[in-house]
């Protein structure tokens, strides 16, 4: 079984999340206040996801099934760390001052907290699989990858919800509009 090195951070990770969904900035941010913050920390997080992935997959395959197993394990990290850098963020811009903007909040936040709790699974169930046994790591490893193909399907979800909650638009305008938004929104 493989120790990772940020194993240890798990109780702070799981400290975080927790405020993630409870505790964000008291009072409201001004709504292009709140775009501007919010788009930079996605596209951050994007080009953090972007990078790793691409340095990732520049290199050469891996030789063992450890070896790929370690390298996966420090994917995971990065993209956990990155991840959770994404919802501090996001907690730190408050509440938009749009209707419902409470709601939007705790939504987002909700999709970043599930993302983190997705990659941790996945990091878990990365733990678990038998590297001396390289067909059956191959398999469980590709199933993973998968998975991790699909993790931000939570903040994409959100997001729908978010269209469905800015019922007035004030906030889709501000993300049209909010030169940080530009390269997101297509805008």
């Amino acid at each position: 079984m493989r120790r990772r090195p940020l194993r240890t951070a798990a109780v702070a990770v799981v400290a975080l999340v927790g405020t993630l969904l409870v505790a964000g900035p008291a009072g409201a941010a001004p709504a292009k206040k709140w775009g501007t913050t919010f788009c930079r920390a996605v596209s951050t997080w994007g080009t953090g996801v972007s990078t790793i992935s691409a340095a990732e997959r520049a290199k050469p395959q891996a030789a063992s099934a450890p070896e790929a197993a370690a390298r996966l394990g420090a994917y995971l990290d990065a993209y956990s760390a990155l991840t959770v850098t994404f919802g501090e963020a996001v907690t730190a811009a408050g509440t938009p001052d749009v209707a419902n903007g409470a709601r939007i909040e705790k939504t987002i936040r909700k999709g970043i907290t599930a993302m983190v709790t997705e990659i941790d699974a996945i990091a878990t169930a990365l733990d678990a699989l038998d590297v001396s046994d390289p067909t059956a790591f191959r398999t469980g490893a590709a199933q993973l990858q998968t998975r991790v193909g699909a993790s931000n399907e939570p903040f994409s979800a959100a997001l729908d919800q978010v269209s469905t909650l800015d019922r007035s638009g004030d906030l889709d305008r501000v993300l049209r509009t909010a030169p940080a938004c530009k390269g997101l929104t297509g805008g």
